[in-house]
């Protein structure tokens, strides 16, 4: 497979292992192949191999059954699709049969502020970089999302960055990592300045604030994210599912 040194080994092998899971190569319920065929194919050790297990059972992915080997969990069909648009949000926006366009209002790193040092699992002032974009719905403003990760699970350098990727696509390419789950929270608030005037809102017009929390396969947050969305611009009640998104069970 040809591992990367800029990140650790286990970590690499983590993520390999929950790609095949997501794109049914180790489908529902099989049975994986043992430490041993596993570490040979990739070269690594065994205990990178059974590492890497240990943290794709602790997200739930797998299951491990004394005697019997490792075994991928079945996942539920029963969340539909307007879940993982929330997360992408140009998926919702085209969902509601709208075309989404995307401006990115800055790519920066600098220190963590309290609150995402809090959210991230970080130290105070440890590093992070940040994305500020703008979502479009046929060209008028809909979504302010500000996205903020711990710069060490970069594998690129910010120049390199496109901001435009989806978050999944973008987690991928520039940081070899993979969501395996997503605590989330909304709730009304008035929008400050910024995201007023971003989104040409009336002052004290009250407006969705969407907070996320991406976690990898070892529940490490990978991104936080404070998105506020005009519910009355674009509203969900037009999303209709074209996709099932499972959790896992």
């Amino acid at each position: 497979m040809g591992v990367q040194r800029q990140i650790p080994v286990a970590e690499q092998v983590t993520f390999l292992l929950h790609q095949r899971i997501l794109e049914g190569l180790y489908a529902p319920g099989r049975r994986l192949p043992s430490e041993a065929e596993l570490a040979e194919e990739m070269g690594v050790s065994r205990g990178t191999v059974r590492s890497a297990l240990a943290s794709l059972a602790t997200a739930g992915l797998i299951e491990r059954r004394q005697g019997d080997g490792t075994y991928v969990r079945h996942v539920k069909s029963d969340e539909n699709s307007l879940m993982h648009a929330i997360w992408e949000f140009s998926d919702l926006i085209m969902a509601s049969g709208r075309q989404p366009s995307i401006e990115v209002v800055s790519v920066d790193e600098g220190p963590s502020t309290q609150e995402e040092a809090a959210a991230l699992e970080l130290l105070a002032k440890e590093p992070v970089i940040s994305v500020v974009r703008l979502f479009f719905a046929d060209e008028q403003p809909v979504i302010f999302s500000y996205n903020v990760s711990p710069a060490t699970i970069f594998v690129k350098q910010i120049e390199q960055l496109d901001a435009t990727l989806g978050i999944h696509r973008f987690l991928k390419r520039y940081c070899n990592r993979q969501i395996a789950r997503v605590d989330m929270d909304i709730s009304a608030t008035i929008a400050h300045a910024q995201v007023r005037e971003a989104l040409s809102l009336e002052p004290n017009a009250p407006i969705l604030r969407l907070e996320q929390i991406f976690r990898g396969v070892d529940r490490r947050p990978l991104v936080f994210a404070v998105n506020y969305y005009c519910g009355n611009k674009l509203s969900l009640r037009d999303v209709r599912p074209w996709h099932t998104w499972g959790s896992i069970s």
